[in-house]
């Protein structure tokens, strides 16, 4: 058993699939797939990600891109590099023998007194 929803031109835009007990969403293509056990939930899902694939009205989409082409107010973003002068160097190197842990402090383990 499938349900489709398509647009006015007969166009697919989502499809659930009832298999094992749930229904899976098979368009649009979601990573993971994902399912739902009660149809209704399934549909109300189903349709929300067909809406949010649908790219914006002409005003909506027209603001959009009016402000991100406008710079942020407080500027562009510092993308520094980290400075030599300023890093906290370290001269550990591995060593030739595999690390031994010194023996535990009595009064930290268990059952110690």
């Amino acid at each position: 058993m499938s349900w489709s929803l398509r647009d006015r031109e007969g166009k697919l835009l989502a499809r659930l699939e009832h298999n094992r007990g749930c229904y899976r969403l098979t368009r649009p293509l979601m990573q993971p797939i994902l399912s739902w056990p009660d149809l209704e939930e399934a549909k109300h899902y189903a349709e929300s990600f067909v809406l949010m694939s649908l790219p914006p009205d002409p005003g909506t989409g027209a603001r959009i891109a009016r402000d991100n082409a406008a710079g942020h107010p407080m500027g562009p973003p510092l993308n520094r590099q980290p400075s030599r002068e300023t890093a906290t160097h370290s001269d550990w190197k591995p060593g030739d023998k595999a690390f031994i842990a010194p023996d535990m402090p009595s009064f930290l383990l268990r059952g110690a007194s």
